[in-house]
């Protein structure tokens, strides 16, 4: 008789405490993370990341278009510079040709 009440007693408690375990196991499965919570939130990640990868883009485009516009507006000025340079360059071999050519008649009208 005492072997049943033992038994029954042991049983009970084994019974009381799987219980007890399974209530404290759905008790913390239950504060825990859930899926669908947690798959939105990585797809809010993931869309600011791809926000943020696209504005880095549009500022990348928009320098690289800047510089492109500064290069070839230096490039433009340069030439005009370039031009101008030739030009005087020019008018003064022209005017120094000139002056020679004046000179070489003066001496060759003084020679003669």
């Amino acid at each position: 008789m005492e072997t049943i009440i033992l038994v029954s007693v042991l049983a009970t408690l084994g019974v009381v405490g799987i219980i007890g375990l399974v209530l404290v196991a759905f008790i913390k499965l239950r504060s825990k993370v859930d899926v669908a919570d947690y798959e939105a939130h990585i797809r809010e990640l993931e869309d600011r990341i791809d926000s943020v990868d696209l504005h880095n883009r549009n500022e990348i485009d928009s320098v690289r278009n800047d510089l492109w516009s500064f290069a070839n507006e230096f490039e433009r000025l340069i030439d005009n510079r370039e031009n101008d340079l030739r030009q005087s360059i020019d008018e003064s071999l022209r005017f120094t040709d000139s002056r020679c050519d004046k000179l070489y008649a003066e001496m060759h009208n003084l020679v003669r």
